[in-house]
């Protein structure tokens, strides 16, 4: 079984660089100095799915959930209302190397984007 890239001692979030472990300092009723703390949630994002379950490195960013919700956020609103997230979407991509595929759904072995058949 491999190692999932979030679960090494010093995974960090590739846009605001928080730290997902911390090693506590003081022995407690359950852990000893050097123990692993997680401090925040994190999520893997994928660039494309085109290689989905056998990704590299560089097909998906580690990010921690703040900024793997905010970037999903900021990607629909900017469809939504442009004239107000288009700007703020486009300078998160610009800033952060954010990219992103739409997502498809697999559906009775038919791939389905948005709810049509894809042609």
């Amino acid at each position: 079984m491999r190692t999932r890239y979030t679960d090494t001692e010093d995974c960090t979030c590739d846009i605001c660089g928080r730290k997902k472990f911390s090693k506590f300092v003081r022995t407690t009723k359950k852990n000893k100095p050097g123990d692993l703390k997680k401090l925040v949630g994190f999520s893997i994002h994928h660039k494309h799915y085109r290689t989905m379950y056998k990704e590299s490195r560089d097909d998906i960013m580690i990010l921690c959930n703040n900024c793997h919700d905010a970037g999903h956020m900021l990607a629909t609103n900017s469809r939504i209302c442009p004239s107000v997230y288009g700007q703020l979407y486009d300078n998160f991509v610009t800033q952060t190397g954010w990219e992103h595929e739409p997502y498809i759904i697999r559906k009775k072995q038919k791939y389905v984007n948005k709810g049509k058949k894809a042609g």
